[in-house]
């Protein structure tokens, strides 16, 4: 690991503690109903920044120019004009979950359009040579975040609006950092020159990393992915109520950030730096999978000690499939850029689409099946096809450094 990767993991863990925090605050201040809330149109707006994006931060990573800020720039715009073509999704997906239209449609858009500007911002970071844009996009806005919700606590705010502003705040602080790019020429942005590292390293290490993949199924990729995700929470809010769409998605939404960890503070890095790494992947992934299983155990015990309120203690049910769950992913995430590496990007992406489907499946099958499934057996069904899935394109992943 060289000190790019030092300084995205750290920072990334940081912003990770602040979400930690907000995680705490939201639970021990407000209802699973307002929390269910907030995570459903959040995710919502995910899938419409995610599929706008369509993958665009890889390839700021993957295919470099000599110039920084058209490659932004080209990023930026044509993820804008995907944004505009997809929007309609959000009213889909605010009509199916059975949410206000209006309201929640006007949330989910703004929200998507500063996070796809703040994931894009994150990936453009990787190739300045300022530490300090490399770590403080990954912190600054969470902390932002929390400093507005607590602000809000003492001022007796309550309700998902008041925390999907403050979701949005965060999101914004966040993508402000792509106005030095676009409109400004400063050298310490703009340069793309990859950290100097000790030329006996750099000549046995330095790897080409190509993301072939067509637009078409780069944006097919990000969509059924985040689609599932979405999915998830708009089943359980139909089949199961707001209440248990909260306890689904609070777990979730603390344990699924570790893979994005894993994912950018390894994968995204390394790539960035043109280093391979692929003896430590493993590593990584198996450390990645300890951490969502230790932070699984604090979920518990945090409950238990009754810190949170009664309410809380459906979050149970969910904790062992979620790590399992998020587990493996980890494996996946830090083996990701070894497809781009090996020139399979193209396979890595018909591979995650079939397993998405192969998820969507189990998803939505007990809703077919004409007998009567509980909550339970219906989340534990999905998170072990989800499990044995990611296990086996880890073990795809792998496959491809040999």
């Amino acid at each position: 690991m060289n000190l790019v990767n030092y300084v995205v993991a750290i920072s990334s863990a940081i912003g990770f503690a602040f979400q930690m925090l907000i995680a705490l605050v939201t639970v021990r201040y407000f209802s699973p109903n307002d929390v269910g809330e907030l995570i459903l149109i959040s995710q919502i707006g995910f899938l419409l920044g995610t599929v706008s994006l369509a993958q665009a931060q890889i390839g700021l990573l993957a295919n470099k120019s000599d110039c920084l800020r058209n490659d932004t720039r080209i990023a930026l715009f044509s993820s804008l004009k995907r944004f505009l073509i997809f929007s309609p999704i959000c009213i889909l997906m605010v009509w199916a979950s059975k949410l206000p239209i209006i309201n929640s449609t006007l949330w989910a858009l703004s929200l998507a359009a500063t996070l796809m500007t703040w994931l894009l911002v994150q990936s453009m970071s990787l190739r300045t040579t300022s530490f300090f844009s490399q770590s403080c996009v990954r912190f600054v806005p969470q902390l932002f975040s929390l400093l507005f919700i607590i602000g809000g606590i003492y001022f007796e705010f309550t309700g998902p609006n008041f925390l999907l502003l403050a979701a949005l705040l965060g999101y914004f602080v966040g993508a402000n950092w792509v106005i030095p790019v676009i409109f400004f020429k400063s050298q310490s942005v703009l340069s793309n020159k990859v950290r100097e590292i000790p030329r006996e390293t750099n000549s046995q290490s330095r790897t080409e990393f190509i993301d072939d993949r067509s637009s078409v199924l780069r944006v097919a990729h990000s969509f059924s992915d985040v689609l599932l995700a979405t999915s998830i929470l708009v089943v359980w809010q139909r089949l199961y109520g707001f209440n248990e769409t909260g306890f689904l998605a609070a777990p979730l939404r603390i344990l699924g950030f570790i893979p994005a960890i894993v994912n950018i503070a390894w994968a995204q890095a390394s790539m960035s730096q043109m280093q391979a790494n692929e003896g430590k992947s493993l590593i990584v992934g198996i450390f990645g999978f300890i951490s969502v299983a230790l932070l699984g155990l604090f979920s518990y015990l945090l409950i238990s000690s009754g810190y949170v309120d009664s309410n809380w203690n459906g979050i149970y049910t969910y904790l062992v499939p979620l790590i399992f769950w998020q587990g493996s992913a980890c494996l996946v995430s830090s083996h990701a850029h070894i497809a781009f590496q090996k020139s399979k990007s193209k396979e890595y992406s018909r591979s995650n689409i079939v397993i998405i489907i192969i998820q969507y499946i189990s998803l939505i099958l007990p809703l077919f099946v004409p007998l009567s499934i509980k909550y339970t057996a219906h989340f534990y069904f999905f998170a072990s096809i989800s499990f044995f899935c990611y296990f086996f394109l880890f073990l795809k992943l792998k496959s491809y450094s040999k």
